[in-house]
């Protein structure tokens, strides 16, 4: 495969041998092997080189090793074919399944026989049904079936950003349209409440200085919209920064974060809204608390999410629908005598430092250990301790 496929890169040895001289240098390694290829006898040849690797190192190395099957998109297929047009990899869509993306992204992987044409290895077992059973349900019609991206839920801001340029809101174009007749509901108490400028000071924790927040609510139907990721604003956001984004980025972006929210539930990052005040925790007249409205209506999609759901969300906002099997992250910052504290002021930084990463990352982690190996190799120290939360470590100012 090295040989045939990868021209003037170092040969396998070599790429263990630096292995080995990192990790006996005390640093955590990683090893991605990609692109897995059903070649003859695959099984065993990466087997081989899994105890390659694990001979490699020393004993007790902090070790993380991914494994990527070949895929490719209808547009890598172009590029590589205009560049190499003698390759012999084969891109063959007709020997392949298709896998689709809710917003229509297309690449093609192997299908699942492909993997378990050559039998189960009883060094490596493969997870492949014997021979008769049931291979579950088909994919869906032409042979789509879709595949995972991970999602971040943020925690929205208490300020927003001023006007846009936007049409009013329309509760009907936001994700999860399901949550409209609680949208609706809120939203009209929430204008309502406005006109009682004394009433709305003591629901959302203003001052007088703070009464322009009041007439955001006032024109909550009328005022112009932006997408939410250009709306919520403060320290995350600004770590997030989405401004900077190419327009590919910005897109990925749109799809690989949502925001938390007291007022819609739920949004996607290009989902247009208002600018408006409403925390997890305000009381509104004449309604139970936002919890108890959000709690039966939103846990239904959270808990629908097939992607890997990563949640950012800080506890007020967490706590109005659970996200079951989300990847929780904590930011500890450590002293230079080992001893660590929670991060306060810092913590939203870094968790939208998190956020633009895994938002602007190729890769697609589909469980919290590949999640911690791609932040991993982007320079992060993060911990798993096992079961879904992990531990971001800083250093200490």
């Amino acid at each position: 495969m090295a040989r045939r496929f990868e021209a003037a890169t170092s040969p396998v040895d070599g790429r263990l041998a630096a292995l080995a001289a990192v990790a006996a240098a005390g640093y955590p390694v990683g090893a991605a092997i990609a692109p897995i290829m059903p070649v003859d006898r695959w099984r065993e040849e990466y087997g081989d080189l899994l105890d390659g690797i694990a001979t490699a190192v020393p004993a007790g190395t902090d070790l993380t090793v991914e494994c990527i099957t070949h895929r490719f998109t209808p547009g890598s297929k172009a590029t590589l074919t205009e560049w190499y047009p003698r390759s012999r990899l084969e891109m063959d869509e007709s020997r392949r399944t298709a896998k689709r993306g809710r917003f229509g992204a297309v690449k093609h992987v192997y299908p699942r026989e492909a993997s378990c044409a050559s039998g189960s290895s009883p060094r490596s077992p493969s997870g492949c049904p014997a021979p008769g059973a049931s291979t579950g349900p088909e994919p869906p019609p032409g042979g789509d079936v879709p595949f995972p991206t991970v999602l971040v839920l943020l925690p929205p801001s208490e300020t927003k950003a001023p006007g846009g340029d936007g049409g009013p809101l329309d509760l009907a174009t936001l994700t999860s349209p399901e949550l409209t007749p609680v949208r609706t509901e809120i939203a009209e108490t929430v204008v309502k409440l406005a006109g009682d400028v004394p009433a709305s000071r003591a629901a959302l924790g203003l001052s007088p200085r703070q009464d322009d927040e009041i007439g955001r609510n006032a024109t909550l139907w009328t005022s112009p919209t932006r997408p939410a990721l250009e709306r919520y604003t403060g320290v995350l956001y600004e770590a997030l920064d989405v401004r900077s984004m190419t327009r590919a980025q910005r897109a990925r972006a749109g799809r690989r974060l949502a925001v938390g929210s007291a007022l819609f539930g739920l949004v996607r990052g290009e989902d247009a809204i208002p600018a408006y005040r409403l925390s997890a925790g305000s009381p509104l007249p004449g309604l139970p608390t936002l919890r108890a409205m959000w709690k039966p209506a939103l846990s239904p999609v959270l808990a629908r999410l097939e992607d890997l759901v990563v949640d950012l969300r800080s506890g007020c906002y967490a706590a109005l629908a659970p996200a079951p099997g989300a990847v929780a992250l904590e930011v500890l910052s450590e002293r230079p005598d080992g001893t660590r504290a929670v991060v306060s002021h810092a913590n939203k930084a870094h968790k939208g430092r998190v956020a633009r990463l895994l938002a602007l990352s190729t890769a697609e982690p589909t469980d919290v250990v590949r999640l911690r190996a791609l932040l991993r190799r982007a320079g992060l120290h993060v911990e798993h301790d096992g079961g879904s939360a992990l531990t971001l470590v800083v250093r200490a100012p």
